[in-house]
């Protein structure tokens, strides 16, 4: 599959959705070229709570460990968001 790294116009980058009567964040991770579909990475309130209390954790590691050169899609970006 072939992605896009930046979002089209048309794509919302950040989005609330419910799933079975909850709120889930929607993050777009990548646009497919050919066919434009936006693909998500979604999750709920306590996923958010986790990943919160170890932001630090998960900084450290996305630092130590950049992407192999086995992955066959680019990640979204090389830079990490500012906190």
């Amino acid at each position: 599959m072939d992605y896009e790294v930046e979002p089209p116009e048309k794509c919302e980058e950040i989005k609330i959705t419910e799933y079975k009567g909850n709120p889930t964040l929607n993050l777009l991770v990548a646009v497919s070229s050919k066919t434009g579909k936006p693909y998500y990475f979604a999750f709920g309130y306590n996923k958010a709570k986790i990943i919160l209390k170890y932001i630090t954790e998960i900084r450290q590691f996305v630092e130590k460990n950049p992407p192999s050169k086995r992955m066959k899609r680019k990640p979204p970006t090389d830079e990490l968001p500012p906190f």
